[in-house]
């Protein structure tokens, strides 16, 4: 096998895979709970640890921004 012909194939792997993102992108509204929570451990079980940490960091950013900050009194805690 050549280098054109390994190229060849990488470059219809790679299509391939973005034709699947795409699809599942599309299909996200259609999914069950169960697809969703599927589809998501499969692409954790693909992350690197690096790739887990950044993950975890936009998470906790998500809940971070959920939060409602007039709520939030650390002295509560000193109520007791």
């Amino acid at each position: 096998m050549n280098q054109s012909d390994t190229q060849l194939i990488d470059k219809k792997i790679e299509t391939q895979l973005h034709n699947n993102l795409v699809a599942l992108r599309k299909s996200i509204k259609i999914l069950s709970m169960e697809a969703i929570r599927k589809e998501i451990n499969n692409k954790l079980d693909a992350c690197t640890r690096s790739e887990l940490e950044k993950l975890l960091k936009q998470l906790i950013k998500w809940e971070e921004d959920s939060l409602d900050p007039e709520l939030i009194d650390e002295r509560v805690f000193d109520e007791d």
